[in-house]
């Protein structure tokens, strides 16, 4: 999901992500190939189970 709007003439992006409890590894190696100059902000809800070790640090 891609949501555009306009501050100061400029147009800025703000693209969500979003993945279930099992989608760590695939959001992993999407933001590890994100492009770096892109003039968005990028946000990310990842559902982890409370029972479950996380990898996040």
């Amino acid at each position: 999901m891609s949501e555009q709007f306009r501050t100061n003439g400029s147009v800025q992006n703000i693209i969500a992500i979003a993945a279930s409890a099992g989608g760590l590894e695939a959001t992993s190696a999407l933001a590890q190939n994100l492009p770096s100059n892109q003039n968005c902000c990028y946000v990310v809800a990842q559902h982890m189970s409370p029972y479950h070790k996380s990898l996040l640090v």
